[in-house]
């Protein structure tokens, strides 16, 4: 088994820097090689990374010039690698580390030439588990809901106001069968496993957005050449959650998924 893992860096080094370290233990037996794309951090943070990661030879850094967004520094880690030379190639956030039997339960799969993605259990850090994320498509209620929230900051606010007090009646922040393997339409964004069979099809992510509505845009990416996304509750990595966006404004936040949700209405047809 061969494989890389790309994580993006921006302004939290302490993250990327546990990141590695927990993947140390699988060099050689399991893992090649780990890309870290730096999304143009200040001076303090790219020393810190940079001082860590000098005498670990199978690290490397890329570092951007200016912040290009989640998916698109992914895709600048993609770039430098042949990926058809791995089975697998994680990619995602910086604030994750991995289960000891991460890459043992991986070493197990044998799925078809149909999956492309495989999503693992993401588990927060209050044991909340974040996948499956999205099992079947918007109904027409979910989709007035996302109509509704974005028209305006404002509503939005007000909707999720009223949405975080009745959550609890609607259903479990726990994820429905997060201990049952199966196929689902969108893992969770914080890390995707990419096969080799995404990249028989596709060099690199498709990437229209800075921020915020990546599952669906893969989740696309993979419909349009009949793809799967397959969820294994075996494989399991924890989340910090929300370590780089969390230095993000709400209002901006906002402003990010609603560019998002306008591409989604106009071209994700796989999704609607």
């Amino acid at each position: 088994m061969k494989v890389c893992a790309v994580c993006v860096n921006f302004n939290n080094s302490d993250h990327t820097i546990e990141y590695i370290k927990s993947l140390l233990p699988f060099y050689d037996k399991y893992l090649n090689s780990i890309v870290i794309v730096d999304n143009n951090s200040n001076q303090d943070e790219v020393i810190k990374l940079n001082n860590f990661c000098s005498t670990i030879y199978f690290v490397k850094i890329i570092w951007n010039k200016t912040n290009i967004g989640y998916f698109p520094a992914i895709n600048s880690g993609l770039e430098i690698l042949n990926v058809k030379d791995y089975d697998y190639i994680i990619i995602g956030n910086n604030d994750l580390t991995f289960d000891k039997e991460f890459f043992v339960k991986l070493n197990l799969c044998n799925y078809s030439d149909e999956i492309f993605v495989i999503a693992p259990n993401i588990i927060r850090k209050d044991g909340i588990h974040q996948n499956p994320h999205i099992a079947e498509k918007f109904t027409t209620l979910q989709n007035l809901y996302r109509r509704v929230y974005f028209t305006n900051y404002y509503v939005a606010l007000l909707i999720s106001s009223i949405y975080n007090i009745m959550r609890g009646k609607l259903y479990p922040l726990d994820r429905v069968n997060n201990d049952i393997e199966h196929e689902i339409l969108m893992g969770y964004g914080a890390c995707y496993i990419l096969t080799k069979f995404f990249f028989k099809h596709y060099r690199f992510l498709d990437a229209p957005v800075f921020l915020m509505g990546e599952e669906g845009i893969l989740a696309n990416q993979i419909l349009e050449k009949n793809g799967k996304t397959i969820y294994n509750p075996s494989i399991i990595v924890y989340h910090h959650d929300h370590a780089s966006i969390g230095k993000v404004g709400s209002k901006k936040l906002y402003e990010f998924s609603k560019q998002s949700y306008k591409y989604y209405r106009k071209y994700l047809r796989n999704l609607q």
